[in-house]
């Protein structure tokens, strides 16, 4: 019995683990020591929001156990929140969801890089950890920073299914699916339209009563992020119509004013009297806060009901105004791609509104180098600014290797690097449907999965074209 114990311990994570040892020190002490550096993290609007609706978390915790619940809403994802209350609660800081968060970012690329890349994973991993752009991102309270981690495991355990050894393995794949279905459809409710991919992954890698098992567990996470706040009586109260009103103000700002006019009362039933028209006077097309700041602020736009007048109002200017509607639409989809402008990279703030102070702030020198650093190379590599450059590159990269494949029977073997386009695509898909702002951090977790995709495409591409040219000699 004993040894039957022991060997159930043995299977293919327990290997998977040993072998990373040293990978987990190196991300571990880094982690420590960007933690340090930066404590708490990097802070914006949202993030501070969330602290506090973390603090609420716990309070509503223990009166549903005292049994008189008490009723709250969040217009931000909630998921966030319960790993940042579990940090306050068991450190008194949020000092440790920063260092996990961190860790995760860190340890998940490498992870991911591996699989994709394994004759090359360290070089490549050095060069990614040596961009500020990725490893600053680490301590940054951006929820796409924890969806992106959630993305990358997801995708790790459904691929390794056919590795499984044992029942203890089969254990720590069940848990892990259905945990980072909870974390990547819990901290960014865009990363919905990743669903179809995801189920598509399980379904071509997964055979048996077992593949019915894993997209059974991924559904469960996603009605966790549901469930899980009804259960806590917190009323989540989603933000998304607020894309859609703004677009709409924006559409009938792009109709010819003799028209326009009759259009002045078109959202009054949601914002109320007037409202309409002072949202076409001052609202602007570059952030949606110039609509939040005027009557449609998210009190307005998270009541029951709005969502789908937003969306009956939107849909109808299409049939009415399909000229303008189109305008509008083609812009902020290319402002979107950063075709129009490059996406801006507000939300990197060194003191979020001077209070960074009661966290803990370590305003050192260290830390002004850490905040520089990120903010000098995105201005230098701000290719990260232009998501339609990144997107042509992957499908020129693809279409190179095809040719390869078919004239010079050279097969690179890119299917993690399709997988993570794929992914890329439909995750920003869900921005370029519907967003709020044309933001760097909406775009960071596609631009890390296409980066790391890319890089390995290219590195197996160069290698395989060198190893053949030394071969011909």
């Amino acid at each position: 019995m004993r040894n039957k114990i022991k060997l159930s311990f043995n299977g293919y994570y327990i290997k998977k683990l040993k072998e990373s040892y040293v990978a987990i020190i190196i991300c571990a002490f880094f982690s420590i020591v960007i933690t340090l550096i930066s404590y708490p993290g990097f802070f914006y609007t949202d993030s501070e929001q969330r602290i506090q609706l973390a603090l609420q978390l716990w309070d509503s915790i223990k009166a549903i156990i005292n049994g008189n619940p008490i009723e709250s809403s969040s217009w931000l994802t909630v998921t966030p929140q319960y790993f940042i209350m579990l940090s306050l609660k068991l450190t008194g800081s949020v000092g440790l969801y920063t260092f996990l968060q961190a860790f995760l970012a860190y340890f998940s690329a490498y992870l991911l890089l591996k699989k994709a890349n394994l004759l090359h994973h360290v070089w490549l991993t050095i060069v990614l950890f040596c961009c500020p752009f990725f490893f600053c991102n680490g301590v940054f309270y951006e929820a796409g920073v924890g969806c992106l981690i959630g993305i990358i495991f997801l995708y790790l355990y459904i691929c390794s299914f056919n590795k499984l050894q044992t029942k203890f393995d089969y254990f720590v794949w069940i848990i892990n699916m259905l945990f980072w279905s909870f974390v990547v459809f819990g901290f960014r409710a865009n990363a919905l339209t990743i669903l179809p991919v995801v189920i598509l992954l399980i379904i071509l890698n997964i055979k048996n009563i077992w593949k019915y098992i894993g997209i059974g567990l991924v559904f469960l996470g996603l009605m966790a992020t549901v469930l899980l706040p009804k259960a806590l009586h917190i009323d989540t109260a989603g933000s998304g119509s607020a894309g859609l009103v703004w677009e709409t103000i924006l559409t009938i700002q792009n109709i010819p004013a003799d028209r326009a006019v009759g259009y002045y009362l078109y959202l009054d039933d949601i914002g109320g009297e007037g409202s309409t028209a002072y949202a076409i006077t001052n609202v602007d097309n570059r952030y949606v806060n110039s609509l939040l700041i005027s009557r449609f602020g998210l009190d307005v736009l998270s009541k029951p009901g709005v969502s789908k007048i937003a969306v009956t109002k939107y849909l109808d200017l299409l049939r009415l105004e399909p000229s303008a509607w189109i305008q509008t639409r083609m812009y902020m989809l290319k402002s979107t791609l950063g075709i129009n402008e490059p996406l801006v990279n507000i939300a990197w703030i060194y003191d979020q509104g001077g209070r960074m102070a009661r966290y803990g702030f370590n305003d050192s020198g260290a830390r002004v180098l850490f905040y520089w650093s990120y903010i000098k190379s995105v201005e230098w590599f701000n290719v990260c600014l232009r998501p339609y450059v990144l997107y042509l590159v992957g499908l020129v990269l693809g279409a190179l290797a095809l040719m390869l494949k078919k004239l010079k029977k050279i097969d690179l073997n890119l299917v993690d690097e399709r997988w993570l386009y794929i992914l890329a695509v439909f995750y920003y898909g869900a921005f370029c449907v519907n967003t709020q702002s044309f933001e760097l951090r909406y775009f960071y977790p596609a631009f890390i999965l296409l980066l790391i995709a890319e890089m390995s495409a290219v590195t197996k591409i160069i290698y395989t074209l060198i190893k053949k040219a030394s071969k011909s000699i």
